[in-house]
């Protein structure tokens, strides 16, 4: 009976040594992974949660993924040009000068290209763009659209773009008093009218002709 309770006393005691253990390794890769920002002598948040970093509120769904970044851009803007948080374990940037934000976008884009974003173009072939890409397909589909968007191109463009949004001001002026608006859908038929217009080189009014097959192609896409 007395060696009974010496093994279990035996067992009980290597339990509690291997879940402290256990504990304080976590401890420390938890600690560590939340201080990747200050290493680099970026400001960050405070009072990480465990597992979630500072994303709780959205992990409560408290607040949209808009109404987030919203938020910490307001409450650093003033103080700080960039400042890291945590999206669980994984670090994010945010960048509030827009000097900064230009540089990445432009001058420094081979050091960023990766959003962050998950693209999967077998289960959503929408993500196939520059938005959602990362490293060689972001790459690749880059060279190919800059082009498109050269300041000759951009200055040809502006024109159809005015055209377009005459035609929706006009629309709206004409109809704001006897039509109840669904503005995604109008946003769309005028996004759709300003594709139309501009890649494929088609005179295309999904504004005032809703039944027009490039909105009804759209649609069905969407």
């Amino acid at each position: 009976l007395a060696t009974q309770y010496l093994f279990t006393a035996c067992l009980a005691m290597l339990f509690l040594f291997l879940a402290s253990t256990i504990i304080f390794v976590v401890f420390l890769y938890n600690r560590r992974q939340f201080r990747y920002w200050n290493l680099l002598k970026i400001p960050q948040g405070e009072n990480q949660k465990f597992l979630i970093g500072d994303v709780s509120s959205l992990a409560l769904r408290q607040k949209s993924v808009a109404d987030f970044f919203t938020d910490i851009y307001e409450r650093t803007k003033k103080n700080h040009k960039i400042f890291g948080i945590y999206f669980t374990y994984r670090p994010i940037l945010i960048v509030n000068d827009h000097e900064i934000a230009k540089a990445i976008l432009m001058k420094d884009f081979h050091c960023f290209e990766n959003r962050g974003i998950l693209d999967d173009e077998e289960i959503d072939l929408l993500t196939g763009n520059l938005f959602c890409l990362s490293d060689d397909k972001w790459k690749n589909l880059r060279q190919k659209v800059t082009p498109l968007f050269s300041s000759s191109k951009l200055k040809q463009m502006m024109p159809i773009i005015m055209d377009c949004t005459k035609t929706l001001s006009d629309f709206v002026d004409k109809n704001y008093r006897k039509v109840d608006f669904d503005t995604r859908e109008l946003t769309a038929r005028f996004t759709m009218t300003l594709i139309s217009s501009i890649a494929f080189g088609i005179d295309n009014d999904s504004i005032n002709q809703p039944e027009n097959a490039f909105n009804q192609m759209s649609l069905k896409v969407s």
